[in-house]
């Protein structure tokens, strides 16, 4: 071949090899602006279905508004009946006329994860003049002479359906007991045998439904168990004054169970103590208790001294403020399952329970009795918008911080402040991004332990970004963040 044929061949070539360049540089650029059309109306889709799903869970939560209405004056019409023979009781006791009820059922509608919590409480009012009670067993005088000498030596099951409630009692003191109630709540009524005695009553009303304990705020729910308290005791036109009262102070370095207790003054002669807490039932479901004496004496210590007395024999299960009931050791002999991912987290055995959060199709919840929380918070890579994947150039680690930064705030509805503390180190052979945080949730201080990565589901081949939350009291932090750092350290394919 000639030389300048093979020039003519070469120069052939080369506007070949340019014009295949120029063609596939068309192409690539034809490619990524469809695909960038794709994102953006992708983009598009994820916002509006976003604005419907925001407006059909305003309409849930209009509809479960109504119904709470509802059922409050359901449960007021049911309560007003299942009170009136403890209404009685006391203004028998008290010697009182008529009885003039301002009964309330309060609610605590915790909107929460798609949660709704309805506290339906019987509320009791007391009337009359409280001059000619009588002084039964004398109860209340036997605990102010000597309370080693009240036995506490018989139990009483509720009989009623639903109901998860046993109560240890003196029987020389109370030697008839009477209940009423429904599968919502009960009165036990103690009797002296003497009809002109004061009454003492226990009372136990489903306050929260299983599940949901984990995302409530501890100020609230003790807030709203000294309000109860105080309701049933005032909210009437009877001739109550709380003399002094006691709540627990969530806050506080050792704050023990949520509980609220006072005594107080009824008429003329005649003193009462009245005592609350919080106890699981068998069910999961989450119970009020309470306890309230009357007698007619200037013995207002007396009352006291039988109250304390009934809690010390049982409040033994009392659910405690988040921080007072850490667990032992940080073993592995447990594990937490995320079905939809399947994801397996080792954790303690049977330490943490699963909550109903409403969105396991975005995150699950777990918590223990202690207050601390597991969060496996997740999300397709192929089904995140734009404005959720890393940005042209960043890094990846970068993008898994900058995630970090809305954490808990997205998740839990009592989050009061969140402090970044630094970063933690990942588990050997692992690039995931992992902090540490200080957050303020319902007046308790936590420990906030943030792990975040890419996750494969090996059954579907499917790819997610995930966060993985522990939320623990930070005065138990050393055992909780031993737990975290197992846990991430052997994340397990399922």
């Amino acid at each position: 071949m000639s030389e300048e044929n093979m020039n003519n061949n070469e120069e052939t070539t080369a506007l070949f090899v340019s014009a295949q360049k120029k063609k596939q540089a068309e192409e690539e650029a034809r490619r990524k602006a469809e695909e960038e059309k794709a994102r953006r109306e992708a983009a598009e889709a994820e916002v509006a279905r976003m604005e419907q799903e925001l407006e059909e869970r305003k309409r849930r939560a209009e509809e479960e508004r109504q119904a709470l209405e509802q059922a409050a004056a359901e449960a007021e019409a049911s309560g007003e009946n299942r009170v009136e023979k403890l209404k009685s009781a006391v203004n028998t006791a008290a010697g009182s006329g008529s009885v003039k009820s301002k009964s309330k059922v309060p609610l605590f509608a915790i909107i929460g994860a798609a949660a709704v919590v309805v506290i339906l409480v019987a509320v009791f009012a007391l009337k009359g003049k409280g001059g000619d009670a009588g002084t039964g067993a004398g109860a209340a005088v036997a605990a102010a002479e000597d309370p080693s000498s009240i036995e506490f030596n018989k139990e009483y099951t509720s009989t009623v359906e639903g109901v998860d409630l046993t109560i240890s009692y003196p029987e020389a003191l109370f030697p008839q007991v009477t209940e009423e109630g429904n599968n919502e709540g009960t009165t036990i009524t103690l009797g002296t045998g003497d009809e002109s005695g004061a009454p003492t009553m226990v009372m136990a009303n489903m306050l929260i439904e299983k599940g949901t304990l984990g995302f409530l705020s501890a100020k609230e729910l003790q807030k709203t168990l000294t309000d109860m308290g105080k309701s049933i005791l005032t909210d009437s036109d009877s001739p109550v004054t709380i003399i002094d009262e006691q709540s627990t102070e969530v806050s506080a370095e050792n704050p023990g169970r949520y509980s609220y207790k006072c005594t107080f003054s009824y008429g003329e002669g005649a003193y009462g103590a009245y005592s609350s807490w919080l106890e699981p039932g068998k069910s999961g479901d989450i119970y009020a208790i309470a306890f309230f004496t009357i007698e007619k004496a200037d013995n207002a210590e007396g009352v006291a001294k039988l109250r304390d007395l009934f809690e010390e024999k049982n409040a033994d299960d009392a659910i405690k403020v988040p921080g007072e009931n850490p667990p032992k050791e940080a073993s592995t002999d447990g594990r937490l399952e995320a079905d939809p991912i399947h994801m397996g987290i080792v954790v303690p055995a049977d330490t943490f329970k699963k909550l109903d959060t409403g969105s396991d199709d975005l995150f699950y919840a777990w918590s223990d009795n202690n207050g601390a929380m597991f969060i496996l918070e997740y999300k397709a890579i192929d089904e995140m918008s734009l404005d959720e994947l890393p940005k042209e150039g960043q890094d990846v680690m970068d993008f898994f911080k900058e995630r970090s930064q809305k954490g808990i705030n997205q998740i839990h509805p009592y989050v009061e402040s969140r402090m970044y503390l630094g970063d933690l180190p990942s588990p050997d052979g692992v690039d995931s991004y992992n902090a540490e945080f200080r957050d303020i949730i319902g007046g308790v201080t936590f420990w906030e332990g943030y792990n975040t990565n890419g996750w494969t589901d090996v059954r579907t081949n499917r790819q997610y970004t995930y966060s993985l939350i522990l939320l623990a009291p930070e005065k138990n932090k050393d055992i909780y963040k031993e737990i975290f750092t197992r846990a991430i350290d052997r994340l397990e394919d399922i």
